[in-house]
């Protein structure tokens, strides 16, 4: 099994063969191991070794108000539900450092919308983010 199908078994994306390969050489010359298959065998029975491997090809970027188009038309929906009676629940993914739901619950709030109308949940594939 290749390096990419093990990265897009674990976390859903697609990433191409030369990112998957450099991320692999890294690990290999972290971990020690001189052959890549006996690597990627090692890697699909091992959770902390993936994780590790994942760190290396994931995007650790995230800024504030991070396509506002998006933040307009949150605050609309979520008035909008609010005025019927329905909070929303809000999943941000992936948010690295946090910038887009804190952002996110900045503009609602701006927006006039009160707390109690809205809840978000922010989560990435990285552990250290």
């Amino acid at each position: 099994m290749t390096a990419q199908t093990l990265l897009r078994r674990a976390t859903g994306l697609y990433v191409s063969k030369s990112v998957a390969e450099r991320a692999v050489g890294q690990r290999m010359e972290q971990t020690g191991f001189a052959d890549s298959e006996a690597y990627l065998q090692a890697l699909a029975i091992t959770p902390a070794e993936m994780t590790q491997l994942i760190e290396l090809v994931v995007v650790p970027e995230s800024w504030l108000f991070r396509d506002p188009q998006a933040f307009y038309a949150t605050v609309e929906l979520v008035q909008e539900r609010w005025a019927r009676g329905r909070a929303t629940r809000i999943l941000s993914i992936p948010c690295a450092g946090g910038e887009e739901p804190y952002s996110m619950a900045m503009a609602l709030r701006d927006g006039g919308v009160p707390k109690q109308a809205f809840s978000i949940d922010a989560y990435d594939l990285s552990p250290g983010c």
